[in-house]
């Protein structure tokens, strides 16, 4: 080749690959950002669910784990698209980058990594992606590329391609290779977990706080109370305490605390992990009932059923809000309950959330993984909250007052028993005052 034959071709190649980069976008036109997880998903419905992980092969256990399609129309897992050269805020085409597995960096298998396909230019099983290796090794280097024919041209679409040679390897028949799969039914890019995200709002329209206590009702009074702690089964005490529902409409139930933990927002909302606190205190009789858990949501009754323990954000702990999808009232905001074990580093499970249900055991309604049609519920809001608490305070401090009086007038053979009735009187009057004077100012 001569000379400058080889310097056109050269300064040709770095001008097209520079004027070519685009900024990827997901389903609903947003800029998708850069280092930040994403579900990947196909055109419609009809093509099946997102990407998932799978710990399983020829039904054997495996790690790492492959990367795989959900058969439904479930959104899949999580995985994150980086770009490290000079850390863009966006993803664009035309560039390397490491497609982040999203499995925690403890668990069972801790080499589930990065994507990667160990042979590009080999047969299955080797030319198959799966996870493993580490940041732009040649297994594991990917690069995005606008798909030359979308199925809507509306919707922003691309093809994955693997590329060794960007990152290092050996110079191969190609430089980039399609993986087929993809091609066909994996060409879009699609920020489900972030453009989906709805603020949630309580039974009257008012968003709903983060970290703060909330009743949880049906959607309707007609389908009973609100959700409480129930401290025994079968006549028998137990520790840690089950979710119930009370059969009473009349009854909001016990207060629980959903919080978001990841850059913790000032608002709930959906398509994020929360835990549930049970609000129970951290000292007393039960310890143990810390957070709502599921011990096993593919097992059966018991071991599906809603009650409390572990840590936060475990894998029996792990749950999201999702919209209902045709609400009882469609004035009322209503949602339903997730688990979501795989998103708090749990095994992967053939479902990536299972939807909690209503389910009657011995005559008592209680929450439970995949037993029938999801649970509509709403949120409300703790009536007086900070008001009651206060309020305690100052009866405490009043009580305290009123031993010394009697103490007082017993020394003095004073008659404090009328005094205790006329000052119960009192106490009841002056409860209702400082609750309506500080909601009506």
């Amino acid at each position: 080749m001569k000379p400058s034959l080889f310097i056109v071709s050269f300064i040709l190649f770095i001008s097209i690959a520079l004027a070519a980069e685009v900024t990827i976008k997901d389903a609903k036109g947003k800029k998708v950002l850069n280092n930040v997880p994403y579900h990947l998903g196909p055109a419609n419905a009809a093509k099946g669910g997102g990407l998932k992980l799978t710990n399983m092969a020829n039904n054997k256990k495996i790690c790492p784990y492959n990367v795989v399609q959900d058969p439904s129309t479930a959104i899949g897992g999580k995985f994150t698209f980086t770009h490290t050269y000079k850390r863009p805020k966006y993803l664009h085409t035309e560039g390397n980058l490491g497609i982040g597995s999203g499995f925690p960096k403890t668990g069972p298998c801790l080499k589930s990594t990065f994507w990667t396909i160990t042979d590009a230019d080999a047969k299955a099983p080797d030319n198959l992606v799966t996870t493993g290796g580490g940041f732009d090794d040649g297994t594991t280097c990917f690069q995005l590329v606008e798909y030359p024919k979308p199925t809507n041209p509306k919707v922003p679409s691309y093809m994955l391609q693997h590329c060794p040679y960007y990152c290092g390897g050996t110079p191969t028949t190609s430089l980039c290779y399609n993986p087929s799969l993809f091609i066909v039914s994996f060409i879009f890019f699609i920020g489900i977990a972030l453009a989906a995200q709805v603020t949630i709002k309580d039974a009257k329209g008012k968003k709903v706080l983060n970290n703060v206590p909330y009743h949880l009702g049906p959607a309707t009074a007609a389908k009973g109370g609100g959700f409480k702690l129930s401290k025994t089964a079968n006549n028998k005490k137990i520790c840690p305490y089950n979710v119930v529902q009370d059969p009473s409409a009349a009854n909001l139930g016990d207060a629980f605390t959903f919080t978001h933990n990841y850059k913790r927002p000032k608002y709930l909302h959906t398509e994020g992990v929360v835990g549930i606190d049970s609000g129970f205190p951290k000292t007393g009789p039960c310890l143990k009932s810390t957070f709502w858990t599921v011990p096993d949501v593919e097992g059966k009754t018991p071991d599906n059923l809603v009650t409390t323990g572990g840590g936060f954000e475990e894998d029996t702990t792990c749950f999201q809000l999702v919209e209902y999808p045709k609400p009882t009232n469609p004035k009322v905001p209503s949602y339903m309950l997730q688990q979501c074990p795989y998103y708090c580093g749990g095994t992967p499970t053939p479902v990536m959330c299972y939807n909690i249900s209503i389910y009657v055991d011995k005559g008592l309604r209680r929450l439970a993984s995949g037993v029938g049609t999801p649970f509509e519920f709403v949120f409300h809001k703790v009536p007086n909250n900070n008001l009651e608490v206060r309020w305690h305070h100052e009866k405490q401090a009043v009580a305290n007052c009123w031993i010394v009086v009697k103490s007082f007038l017993s020394h003095i053979g004073g008659n404090s028993k009328k005094l205790e009735v006329e000052a119960e009187m009192t106490e009841v009057q002056h409860h209702d005052r400082f609750i309506s004077n500080d909601e009506n100012p």
